[in-house]
Parts: structure tokens; C-alpha cells; sequence
């Protein structure tokens, strides 16, 4: 019933997304697709996260703006929120503010249920996915999101890890090994189980699991926003830095494993 109710949300005119906050964290946050390039909400996600850290304890409503969009996150219980993301005042919009008051009221009589339907909605709608940012020529996922999950799924921890090290070796090349280890740091999502991603000073990355199993879609999805996301990082210091990622620092094979081109071939 919540997965119905947030996707009718979702329809009305000037909702851009929706997001549950638990304590400081940001776990599950969707935008509609059409409405944000990738580089863009994982921007706005940073702005975000560092805007849910005032809201005051106890507080039933608390609204922000963040980038030129308008956020408001209502109370769940005492640890959970539901934050709404609209381009305009939604006060100034009686329909948009009557739904969100209707839908914080649908969400809290299961939160158990309610947590599930975000973790769906976040996996199961496919989300923007950047690439590379050179200058400003940017590629994106234009095919089939489906041709893209299936061929995620096929990968193994071990490979992913070959791959990651291969881009940071190439990069350290240019950048040297502390900068890049410190970059990967940076730029991780906060996803617990990315955490099991170890960077040591030498920007060598390990994994403190079982490394021959085979990552989800969802898994593969966050290690290759990571690597766009370091990538996009480095490119502030070596502008050219992406393009010679693509050409020269990874093989084919790793390539389709950490990028999404924009056409797959």
C-alpha cells in the first residue's frame, strides 16, 4: 500500500523526489529520473546530508532549501523522517502540501513496511548514473536498464577489486598515492556495505569479505557511482584526467565493470 501511495506522490506536478532519513543518515533517497543528472544529485545528496545534521530534535517539520530546491522533512518516530524535494514552496502549492501531510501519515502506521518500500523504490526504479565529466562533455546511460542490471549482476567482488585498483594505480601514476587514497575516501556513498572497502596509504583497495561472491545489481550500481565519483574528483586536478582513464588506464573488461558508457556495445 506505501509503494502505491509514494508513487502517486511521485506523479504530482513539482515533486522532484523523496528521501527517508534515519538519525543523521540518508539511506534511502530517490529522485525521479528525468529531472537530475547524476553529478547533480550526488551533489545534492552531499547538500542534503549536511542540512538533515541541524534539524532540531523533536522538530515535526523542518524545511531548507538546498541548491535552488525546497526540502521537507517530516517526523516519522523519533529516529525516522520523510524528507520530500520539490522545486517550488510547497506551502505555496495546497494540493502538493495536503498529499505530503497525507503520505507522512500513510508511512507511519508500519514503519517496518515503510523502510521496505524505500529500499525498493531506491533498487528497483532505475536512477540517474553518471559516467565521466570532461569539461563539460558528459556521458550517460542512454540503453536499456534492464541490459545493464543483468550484466552487473554477473560480477564478483574479486573482479570489482581488480578493477578499483587498476584505476587507482593508473591514477596514482599521475597524482601519487596519497591524494588518491585520500580521495577514494572522500568520495565513497554512505553505504554500510561499501565500508568493507579498505583504501590503505598506498590507494590499495581490499575487501574485508568474501571476495569469490557475486555482487547485486544494487551492489555493482554503488561501487560504479563511487568510481564516477572519484573520477569526477580527480578530474578537478587533472582535468584531462577521465579521457585517459577511458583510453589507456582500464581495458575493456574493466571499463564495462566500473563505467556505464552510454551505449553499451
Amino acid at each position: 500500500m506505501n509503494q502505491e501511495f509514494i508513487h502517486d506522490f511521485l506523479k504530482i506536478p513539482g515533486v522532484l523526489g523523496v528521501a527517508l532519513i534515519k538519525g543523521q543518515a540518508l539511506p534511502y533517497f530517490y529522485i525521479k529520473q528525468q529531472n537530475l543528472e547524476w553529478h547533480k544529485k550526488y551533489t545534492l545528496t552531499q547538500s542534503i546530508r549536511e542540512n538533515i545534521t541541524k534539524i532540531p530534535e523533536g522538530a515535526e517539520l523542518f524545511d531548507f532549501q538546498v541548491m535552488g530546491y525546497y526540502a521537507y522533512s517530516y517526523k516519522l518516530n523519533d529516529n525516522l523522517r520523510f524528507l520530500v524535494l520539490t522545486n517550488a514552496d510547497i506551502a505555496a502549492n495546497k494540493l502538493r502540501e495536503l498529499a505530503a501531510k497525507q503520505l507522512k501519515s500513510e508511512l507511519q502506521k508500519n514503519i517496518d513496511d515503510t523502510i521496505t518500500t524505500f529500499k525498493l523504490l531506491t533498487e528497483i526504479i532505475p536512477q540517474p548514473k553518471g559516467v565521466v565529466t570532461t569539461g563539460t562533455t558528459e556521458s550517460y546511460v542512454t540503453g536499456n536498464s534492464s541490459h545493464v542490471a543483468s550484466e552487473e549482476v554477473n560480477s564478483t567482488i574479486e573482479e570489482l577489486l581488480k578493477a578499483l585498483n587498476c584505476l587507482s594505480k593508473f591514477s596514482s601514476n599521475y597524482m601519487g598515492s596519497k591524494l588518491i587514497a585520500n580521495y577514494w575516501q572522500l568520495t565513497r556513498p554512505n553505504v554500510e556495505w561499501l565500508d568493507k572497502f579498505q583504501i590503505n596509504r598506498s590507494a590499495e583497495i581490499t575487501f574485508s569479505g568474501i571476495s569469490t561472491e557475486t555482487v547485486s545489481a544494487l551492489q555493482h550500481r554503488w561501487i560504479k557511482e563511487w568510481a564516477a565519483a572519484f573520477i569526477k574528483q580527480c578530474s578537478q586536478i587533472i582535468q584531462d584526467l577521465p579521457n585517459m582513464i577511458e583510453q589507456d588506464g582500464l581495458d575493456e573488461s574493466n571499463r564495462r565493470l566500473l563505467l556505464t558508457p552510454t551505449l553499451i556495445r
